[in-house]
């Protein structure tokens, strides 16, 4: 891979590093992702995308040319690019808006649709192990039903939706490791996606601040409150360490954790509830069964 980037771009790899599943080099100083692409998979929308936002002055990741003025390179036959970062900027709910609000032709995430698919995914991979991942176990089905509970609601309120904002494909790491800016990730969704997604990442890293959630609903109308609730009831910070330890990517001791937030993220849930009924949102009451468990 050393050669091959030298050869493409002329650019020579001192050393190459893996953490998460992402390789990377320093190059003057600056982190460069290497990415295997399907170049048949919107990547020309997301190059032109990043490209317009850093003219912005939004300091998203970019693509880099190579020799040939191509984004696209070629090794062992397949097709990879390099991304470089631009920004070690902290996350925050305004980094967040930033990224949301540009205009874009990205494809429409369909979130119902992927719900049901990881749902089913869980339950199957869960039904073909004997005594295996027995803390894992434990919780699934509760939360299995709480995401049930969500996909029912976005599926009585979809149609009212507008998804327009720019949102990033979720897994656990995505605010541990600042790839906000990943453009890779993004996606089409509701500008709520976000927001709920670095609520419940702050929820599970003890950082919440309710006051901050307050002031998001009062300044919502009722149908992004509807998708924001919807998200923060959906596991989904929860489900992808469970994906990842059923594929022993993580180990089983990090379920054990999330497990002991089960009775903080019910009073969560329930802060989240009363707060939306404030504002008029009362179909949230639509799980009180949270609360007989």
């Amino acid at each position: 891979m050393k050669n091959s980037i030298n050869l493409n771009y002329g650019i020579n790899v001192d050393k190459m590093y893996l953490k998460n599943d992402y390789n990377f080099f320093f190059y003057n100083n600056t982190k460069v992702y290497i990415y295997e692409v399907d170049e048949n998979n919107n990547i020309n929308e997301i190059i032109n995308l990043s490209n317009k936002m850093f003219k912005k002055n939004i300091k998203v990741n970019t693509f880099i040319l190579n020799k040939n003025n191509d984004y696209f390179s070629h090794f062992n036959s397949k097709t990879y690019i390099l991304l470089k970062e631009n920004s070690l900027e902290d996350i925050s709910l305004k980094s967040i808006k930033t990224i949301s609000k540009n205009d874009n032709k990205l494809s429409n995430f369909d979130i119902i649709k992927e719900w049901e698919k990881e749902v089913n995914v869980i339950e199957k991979e869960l039904l073909e192990t004997n005594d295996e991942f027995l803390s894992l176990k434990k919780d699934i089905d509760y939360y299995i039903g709480i995401a049930e509970n969500a996909i029912q609601m976005l599926i009585k309120y979809h149609k009212k939706i507008i998804n327009n904002s720019i949102g990033h494909r979720l897994d656990y790491k995505l605010f541990h490791d600042n790839n906000i800016n990943n453009p890779l990730l993004f996606i089409r969704v509701n500008e709520m996606y976000d927001i709920a997604n670095y609520i419940k990442y702050l929820f599970f890293n003890n950082k919440i601040d309710y006051d901050i959630i307050k002031s998001i609903i009062n300044e919502n109308n009722f149908e992004n409150n509807i998708y924001l609730f919807v998200n923060l009831l959906y596991p989904s910070v929860y489900f992808d360490l469970v994906k990842k330890v059923l594929l022993n990517k993580e180990k089983e001791e990090m379920i054990i954790k999330y497990g002991k937030f089960r009775k903080k993220y019910l009073s969560f849930i329930k802060e989240i509830q009363y707060f939306m009924k404030r504002k008029g949102v009362k179909d949230v009451e639509l799980i009180n069964w949270l609360y007989m468990n």
